[in-house]
């Protein structure tokens, strides 16, 4: 064969999908009642508008299943991870900074239904960028990991209060 003297360079780079990315919930989202209905392990995506705005998810799984939450925010978005068990109250909450990556992880689910609610804080917000929500099914992982004999605790018994109800 033919050598070529041609040198070739791959270059990868982490890009969030801009709203020319489908934006996959739909609007309005900001009350409990609208919420988008979500599955595990698949990527969501939405806008914050800005502080102030929020967009509620809702995820239907066995009591018991372990869950993993996580929140990539865009560069310029900073917001507030939440998570709702049954009808109750927030029992799980975190913030970061404009272009975070929040993770609520080793999640319970003490009811059928978990809520998630992401919420904008803060003044900074361009509304060209999509926020990425993936909630992972880590009761997967634990079967085949075997961690039975590992305690787990409760996402109702582990609760950190949010300030800010729906």
């Amino acid at each position: 064969g033919r050598t070529s003297d041609h040198v070739y360079v791959l270059a990868l780079r982490e890009q969030l999908p801009t709203v020319a990315a489908a934006v996959t919930g739909s609007e309005p989202s900001d009350r409990r009642s609208e919420a988008n209905v979500i599955a595990l392990d698949h990527t969501e995506r939405g806008i914050i508008d800005g502080a102030g705005d929020v967009d509620w998810f809702a995820l239907d799984v066995a009591i018991g299943t372990a869950l993993e939450v996580t929140l990539r925010c865009p560069r310029t978005v900073k917001a507030r991870l939440v998570a709702h068990v049954g009808d109750g109250a927030p029992a799980w909450a975190t913030a970061g900074s404009e272009g975070a990556t929040l993770k609520l992880p080793r999640l319970v689910a003490a009811a059928e239904r978990v809520w998630i609610r992401i919420h904008g804080v803060g003044k900074s917000h361009d509304p060209g960028e999509a926020y990425q929500l993936e909630v992972a099914n880590m009761s997967a992982l634990d079967d085949a990991l075997d961690l039975s004999g590992l305690a787990t605790p409760d996402l109702a018994t582990v609760a950190t209060p949010s300030a800010h109800a729906d």
